[in-house]
């Protein structure tokens, strides 16, 4: 038999196979349904739901875990108990607490020492590690609007801004995402095995690359010339790249200096035109989270969380920030940033009482140089301790711990 016929021969096998598989697959989605899995992610705008990893850094290792709605370690039932306060605490890592224990975030402790409060007071941890406002306004409009809430606490970081997008603007808050291609096809047949998959995380991974490979691809992409990385690369502690590229430390402190060397000073300093289109945008969606709020009687607090280089002295982590390329200026550690004015102005414009953090983390840092982690960027436990402190003290004296939203 000729190469021809065998392959001939093959072909229907090939194709009875493949059905025989396909049928299967539907089965197996029949399957999940009976036994109450979703067709949709139920937690689109969250994190995935009833999530476990254990996060390693250099600086630290914690466990970090979600429950059924991908909110941090809680479960927090519609339904809310007598005379109960509910805060959801909206921000990026620092509300998440990436680098902590879950009992160890400012959210958490907040909680705890309301626990003999005459009103019991839940605070909610919506934070999302590398979100934004509009990520904010996504996850208090699918997520948080249906849990009853009292107050919305936004919690400002500097690099909100500089994550913002010009082109951001509130149609993409509402918008679902959409499938295409293989994955709408893929979706229309077995719903509930793609959604599984989805949560996963298995369709976002691709083929590893290593720390410097990758961010010279990308630089070049933007224009960067063979000498400008050659330098850059040379610049680059090894035993941090390595770190990088075991998943241990976070790359875009090393990165930014190639990429994006003007990070610090478009987010504090709004300096050039696109980081005022930046904070334009911003606004905008911010805007839009208080008119949510309006709609549904919730009341609305803002907290700044300063950047590092606002009230810690020069360490580790500023060193790296800076061989990379990355320009941070002494005159943070002492001076109102631009960004810290103009939200200052936005809030009492709109009438939203603000606490900045600035002031009593420079205050505190000299006695407890620990609040923050040596080379990453976040808050300790110490960090967490203090801001707890602070906010809670703050909300008592704004009568926030006792009053109710609606009048």
């Amino acid at each position: 038999m000729s190469g021809i016929d065998r392959l001939a021969s093959l072909v229907p096998r090939l194709l009875l196979s493949s059905f025989v598989f396909a049928l299967g697959l539907v089965a197996v989605d029949q399957i999940l349904n009976l036994a109450g899995f979703p067709s949709e992610n139920p937690a689109l705008f969250a994190h995935p739901p009833n999530f476990f990893e254990t996060r390693v850094n250099l600086d630290f290792k914690h466990a970090f875990q979600t429950k059924s709605i991908g909110l941090r370690n809680q479960e927090v039932p519609e339904a809310k108990t007598f005379g109960e306060v509910r805060f959801l605490i909206l921000g990026d890592s620092f509300v998440e607490g990436y680098g902590v224990e879950a009992d160890e975030t400012f959210v958490a402790l907040l909680e705890a020492a309301r626990s003999a409060h005459p009103a019991p007071t839940r605070f909610i941890n919506g934070g999302l590690s590398g979100a934004g406002p509009r990520e904010y306004a996504r996850l208090y409009y699918r997520v948080g609007v249906p849990l009853d809430l009292d107050w919305v606490m936004i919690c400002i970081n500097p690099n909100d801004l500089t994550g913002t997008q010009p082109g951001d603007n509130i149609e993409s808050i509402y918008a679902l995402p959409e499938r295409s291609g293989l994955r709408e096809a893929l979706y229309a047949i077995f719903p509930r095995i793609y959604t599984r998959i989805s949560l996963s995380g298995l369709f976002g991974r691709r083929r590893s690359e290593d720390f410097i490979q990758q961010v010279s691809t990308r630089a070049r992409a933007i224009g960067r010339s063979e000498q400008e990385i050659a330098e850059w690369t040379a610049e680059l502690p090894v035993e941090i790249v390595e770190a990088v590229d075991q998943g241990k430390f976070n790359g875009s402190i090393l990165a930014s200096g190639l990429l994006t060397p003007e990070y610090w000073v478009e987010s504090l300093d709004l300096e050039g035109p696109r980081a005022l289109a930046k904070w334009t945008a911003m606004t905008m969606l911010l805007d839009e989270i208080v008119k949510i709020a309006g709609q549904n009687r919730h009341r609305v607090v803002l907290v700044y969380i300063p950047s590092r280089f606002q009230y810690a002295p020069p360490g580790p982590n500023r060193l790296l920030w800076e061989q990379s390329g990355t320009e941070i200026r002494d005159g943070w550690r002492s001076e109102d940033s631009e960004l810290q004015r103009r939200l200052l102005d936005w809030s009492e414009e709109r009438g939203l009482p603000l606490l900045d953090l600035t002031p009593t983390f420079r205050a505190r840092i000299d006695a407890s140089p620990s609040l923050v982690f040596p080379r990453d960027d976040h808050w300790s436990p110490e960090g967490h301790r203090l801001a707890a402190e602070v906010i809670g003290a703050w909300l008592d004296g704004i009568g926030a711990a006792s009053a109710i939203a609606a009048d």
